[in-house]
């Protein structure tokens, strides 16, 4: 019978408690109370007792990244997950129950791209929305404060219908503020896939392997080509926020992590645990996350071996290949053999905001993705030429000659690109046409 330390604010742990009784009563849990942002009681108290539990189970997000941030643990961790089929219910209950006007309210524990997702979907007019997100650094210790501060200046002058908050603490104070609030509540979809998440990691743990994994990361940002390339403040402020979202994924791979310099990471770990939380390679958190791809790419080698050592120098084989076929993918490398590209699956153009005009122009005049022209000039730079054939291209790109022909006819319909001359492949066959980009 598995036996699960239950970290998290009152409120929500009893809520667990009770959707455990219903539905995993085989499941027996300890639960530790975190009611703020202060975690030298709570690794205390699993310190203390650390031995007698199978894993730990986290109510939420926060919790999580606090304490996993201050100590390291032998046993598997797990927290429950809000994804956008729980916000779109909450959304639905206060419209129906409370008589909330859903098109204006202050929301935390989301990103804008989930945000965004629910309310395209809810099909409200964006002219009608007064939407407030709460964004900042979790690991900070005002976090908690600054969320209070955050709603109850949205309610009283922004004029927002009610808030939603998943912190316990911020519920509390705003019901004693007599602001409409609703909580995000653990449900028994989350709890399940939690649960099922620490029962695989303990199988895991109980499997044998000598194998160490290496992830080597860079960030890709073309600083020539971006708008803040005379800001250093706001890249700063960036790289803060790209270096809060590879810790959290450290977090959940359980990984030691060394910051090289800025922008620049090694993050180590085992193979059980890295597997199967990217499901044996198919989905990389990190480099299909909206938050990081909002301000640049990520080039990422990863290396397996039988010791630290080897697995780091094959992260940095990985890591090279990567940046040399034009970043923004992963390659794995063991026993001298490459695996990859692994691409991103998040749309293209989400990066847009934050590329020069130049190429901006460039995309929206031949209807071709900005992440695509940018790609098209990293492969101009690499080849030290802007002249190719469109195989060549193709190739060098990644792409079939169909595709890779689409994109030029539109490339010289706008004007940018022109044929500057012919390539004999030999005396009787069709002669290629070379194109000279941009």
């Amino acid at each position: 019978m598995p036996h699960y330390a239950l970290i998290g604010h009152q409120r929500t742990s009893e809520i667990v408690m009770q959707l455990i009784q219903q539905h995993h009563p085989d499941i027996t849990v300890t639960p530790l109370e975190m009611n703020d942002m202060y975690t030298a009681n709570i690794i205390s108290a699993i310190r203390a007792d650390e031995s007698v539990f199978d894993g730990i189970l986290f109510t939420c997000k926060s919790p999580f990244a606090l304490v996993n941030a201050e100590m390291i643990s032998e046993k598997p961790w797990a927290y429950m997950n809000y994804d956008s089929a729980h916000l779109t219910s909450l959304l639905l209950e206060a419209s129906v129950t409370y008589h909330y006007d859903i098109s204006s309210v202050s929301i935390d524990s989301y990103s804008i791209d989930v945000v965004n997702e629910v309310y395209k979907n809810l099909r409200i007019p964006e002219e009608k929305l007064n939407l407030h997100l709460a964004e900042g650094p979790l690991l900070r210790e005002t976090y908690i404060e600054n969320i209070k501060a955050f709603h109850e200046k949205c309610y009283r002058d922004k004029g927002v219908s009610f808030c939603i908050t998943g912190v316990a603490d911020t519920y509390q104070y705003l019901l004693n503020r007599s602001i409409p609030c609703l909580p995000l509540s653990p449900t028994k979809r989350c709890l399940d896939a939690a649960i099922q998440d620490l029962s695989i990691k303990q199988q895991l743990a109980r499997q044998e392997s000598s194998h160490i994994v290496v992830l080597a990361i860079e960030r890709d940002l073309p600083s020539e080509y971006a708008l803040i390339h005379d800001n250093e403040y706001q890249l700063a402020l960036e790289s803060m926020k790209i270096s809060e979202e590879i810790y959290l994924f450290s977090q959940r791979i359980q990984a030691a992590v060394i910051e090289r310099e800025i922008g620049k990471y090694l993050l180590f770990t085992t193979r059980a645990l890295f597997e199967i939380e990217t499901v044996n390679l198919r989905s990389i958190h990190i480099i299909t996350q909206p938050n990081i791809h909002r301000f640049c790419t990520l080039s990422i080698g990863i290396g397996y071996g039988s010791t630290a050592r080897e697995a780091k120098y094959n992260a940095n084989l990985g890591l090279l290949k990567a940046k040399k076929h034009g970043g923004n993918r992963a390659y794995k490398v063991q026993n001298n053999e490459y695996i990859g590209p692994i691409t991103p699956s998040v749309p293209e153009e989400e990066n847009a905001p934050y590329i020069d005009g130049h190429f901006q122009e460039i995309a929206l005049e031949s209807g071709i993705s900005i992440n695509s022209i940018l790609k098209l000039q990293t492969i101009i730079d690499c080849q030290k030429k802007k002249a190719f054939t469109s195989n060549e291209l193709a190739k060098l790109f990644g792409v079939t000659s169909r595709s890779m022909n689409r994109m030029l006819s539109k490339l010289l319909d706008s004007n940018h690109a022109k044929i500057v001359g012919c390539n004999m492949r030999t005396q009787s066959g069709r002669p290629s046409r070379i194109i000279s980009l941009f």
